[in-house]
């Protein structure tokens, strides 16, 4: 890929355009390509292109302009300060994902939080670059991200994912004809070599980057090699070979202001000077080696540059010194180290991803007939126990709402029961004051009526009107009880109301099955706490609750009654209410059970769903929680906390 010939064609149809839209995108462009023959020069096209996108309102060419320019300055200085610049662009291409420009800005995001230190967040950034270059058919940008994520998993001293990545980045390069990049993958294979103690390898790898490099004259990639070569040589104690090294790639690199590289050299020249006894040039460089990394605030750099200051001091016999630069190198390790263990899993679980991604392919590509058979089957199989599961959903749903209606139904039956007696009460009063007004009346027109027979037909309409109105009020507070509960039950409209006065209607309309029960309820609460919610879920939740407790708490109760408290507390937004009884209790093998469908400690008298569709209408519907305590013979305490509004 000829990158001058491409700027060269590129400066030329620059010169003759005058629409401001098409000449940013050249300058964009431009700026792309320079940064491997000029950094300082693409970073001036990239500022041109964004003066320009500014004055025309181009939020395409502002956005290219802005992250060529941070890409630029990250060249140059590798400040870790740009991951705010490079996250502002994010933002505009995270709406625009198939722009080529979200891979670059997910790359350079990977690589800022690499010099920092940040490896979880390099990896995070590098995997979402190879990605998107995917989904966009990206393969000049998926290269450039595997590449990116190879040199972070080589941080983290797992080497084998990180040459997979490197070799599939040189791979796609290769296929791209694009030679200096595929230099640059080779560089980064010798890197991963020599982390890993293969030298032989490594220096092979270095070598053949070398001979592209040189053959393609690639200015900003040759300082790289240099180093790379330089490093391997320290390593295998071959200090005057690379401390020549160390040189050539500061030589090379002064022309194009490649900071990162510099330090790099820098700090691996101070280290060679000190082992070679030069220990005031080692000094000099590895203190220009501090101020370097710490302006770019790269944690791993500051860590290498401490420990071998630290080396310095010792050779001086400043043990103090040495010390003092020692724990700052272990602090600093340390944060790396944590960086590293928290990604470790991680990367093995990409490792893992990549090898079942492979054989699921080799299967697709072989098209074994048995293995699609049994995939078959197991998708049938599949299929069926889902519309099993869809089935058994449906009936568990029938049946909740089956019993929900029975209980309603239990009621309506129970208050027909109960409102009977006031209402033949008044019935019967009705009638007996009828023929009492007959027979008075039949007096009065044959004018046999005396006044003792007048006076006891006055007391005794006054005494039947009287026991007529007390029991049509009561049946008539009966019915408006029930009429509200049921119709809260049947609608499941939200409202507000008042706890207090909702469970005491409530309690009214359960008369009859409290009816003849050793069972006293008080309910302990302020009256002007007020909801906002569902109250046919709420008298459902609390009509479960206490019928719970009649038919499993009251059976072995050897007291006159069993005592029922219902609490309410206001908490912020919330309230917490407390149901508790003085009954038989729960055994504790049962305890984790209570809230299942269809269990029950007694077959007979319940099926099993009362405390399941109290615990669904809490947390689904009434959206809170609710929590049970309970012993033997000591009761049982539900406690349900509810949101006062609900959403």
């Amino acid at each position: 890929m000829n990158y001058s010939g491409r700027i060269k064609d590129l400066k030329k149809k620059l010169s003759d355009l005058t629409d401001p839209s098409e000449r940013i995108d050249i300058l964009n462009q431009l700026a792309w390509l320079s940064r491997y023959e000029d950094t300082k020069e693409a970073k001036k096209l990239a500022e041109e292109a964004l003066d320009l996108s500014v004055k025309n309102r181009y939020s395409r060419g502002k956005a290219y302009a802005s992250l060529y320019k941070a890409v630029a300055q990250y060249v140059l200085s590798s400040e870790t300060a740009l991951i705010k610049d490079f996250l502002d662009v994010h933002d505009y291409f995270a709406k625009h994902e198939k722009e080529a420009g979200f891979t670059v800005c997910l790359r350079f995001l990977a690589l800022v939080n690499e010099s920092n230190g940040n490896y979880e967040k390099g990896i995070e950034y590098a995997e979402k670059a190879v990605k998107q270059a995917q989904r966009n058919n990206d393969r000049e940008g998926e290269g450039d991200a595997f590449s990116t994520l190879g040199i972070i998993q080589s941080r983290l001293s797992d080497f084998k994912p990180a040459l997979e990545s490197c070799h599939k980045s040189l791979e796609i390069r290769k296929e791209l004809n694009n030679t200096k990049a595929a230099a640059s993958s080779l560089n980064l294979i010798a890197r991963i070599h020599s982390l890993g103690d293969e030298y032989d390898k490594a220096m092979d790898f270095y070598r053949q980057s070398l001979d592209l490099r040189t053959r393609i004259r690639d200015r900003s990639g040759l300082p790289w090699t240099h180093l790379g070569m330089a490093s391997l040589l320290e390593k295998t104690g071959d200090l005057e070979e690379a401390l020549y090294h160390y040189r050539q790639g500061l030589i090379l690199d002064k022309p194009i202001g490649e900071k990162r590289c510099e330090l790099q050299c820098v700090l691996g020249e101070g280290r060679v000077y000190i082992r070679l006894g030069e220990l005031q040039k080692g000094y000099d460089s590895l203190q220009r080696a501090l101020n370097m990394s710490m302006e770019m605030d790269a944690k791993p750099l500051i860590s290498e540059t401490h420990l071998a200051l630290a080396e310095y001091y010792e050779k001086c016999g400043k043990y103090d010194e040495a010390l003092k630069h020692f724990k700052n190198y272990q602090q600093l390790d340390k944060q790396v180290l944590n960086a590293k263990t928290r990604n470790r899993l991680k990367d093995l679980q990409i490792a893992n991803a990549i090898e079942q991604s492979k054989k699921e392919a080799e299967i697709y590509q072989l098209r074994n007939v048995e293995l699609k058979e049994a995939y078959d089957e197991i998708q049938s199989q599949r299929d069926e126990l889902e519309s099993a599961l869809e089935s058994l959903k449906q009936t568990q749903k029938q049946l909740i709402e089956s019993e929900k209606m029975a209980a309603l139904g239990g009621m309506v039956v129970g208050i027909a029961h109960e409102i009977n007696t006031p209402v033949g009460i008044g019935i019967t009063a009705a009638s007996t004051l009828s023929e009492e007004i007959e027979q008075v009346g039949e007096l009065y027109r044959s004018g046999q009526i005396s006044k003792k027979r007048f006076e006891e037909y006055l007391n005794t309409a006054k005494e039947t009107a009287g026991l007529i109105l007390s029991n049509m009020n009561r049946a008539a507070g009966i019915i408006q009880s029930f009429k509200q509960v049921s119709a809260d039950q049947a609608t499941e409209e939200r409202r507000k109301f008042k706890i207090k006065n909702y469970l005491e209607d409530l309690i009214k309309s359960l008369t009859p099955k409290l009816k003849n029960k050793p069972v006293r309820i008080s309910l302990n609460m302020d009256e002007n706490i007020e909801m906002d919610s569902y109250p046919g879920s709420f008298s459902q939740v609390f009509t479960n609750l206490i019928l719970n407790s009649i038919e499993h708490g009251i059976r072995k109760v050897k007291k006159n009654r069993l005592q029922i408290e219902i609490s309410a507390e206001r908490m912020d937004k919330s309230v917490i209410l407390d149901y508790q009884d003085d009954g038989t209790g729960i055994a504790g093998e049962n305890m984790p059970r209570i809230f299942d469908p269809f269990f029950t400690t007694n077959k007979k008298i319940g099926t099993g769903l009362g405390l399941n569709i109290v615990y669904n209408l809490v947390t689904r519907k009434l959206q809170g929680t609710i929590h049970c305590e309970s012993e033997p013979g000591k009761g049982v305490l539900f406690r349900i906390t509810i949101p006062v509004i609900a959403q």
